[in-house]
């Protein structure tokens, strides 16, 4: 999976054949992690976004709006 400028986000089994996913956003996205059975997407002005199904992404409220780079679990 990667993520990209204006929401991209791209998803592939085998690293080499390439899907575009549905964004719910159009801001740039910077990383993404799978984290505890869930992916994590997380970009500019505090954008963070999930897939409950691991397809259809849906964009999560938090209090920031930070840049955000990268998630962490611990």
């Amino acid at each position: 999976m990667a993520v990209g400028n204006f929401g991209t986000i791209i998803t592939s089994d085998d690293g080499v054949s390439w899907t575009v996913r549905t964004s719910p956003v159009t801001i740039s996205l910077n990383g993404v992690v799978f984290l505890n059975g869930l992916y994590i997407a997380v970009g500019n002005e505090g954008t963070v976004i999930t897939p409950p199904d691991g397809i259809n992404w849906t964009q999560r409220e938090i209090d920031t709006n930070a840049h955000l780079h990268d998630v962490a679990f611990g």
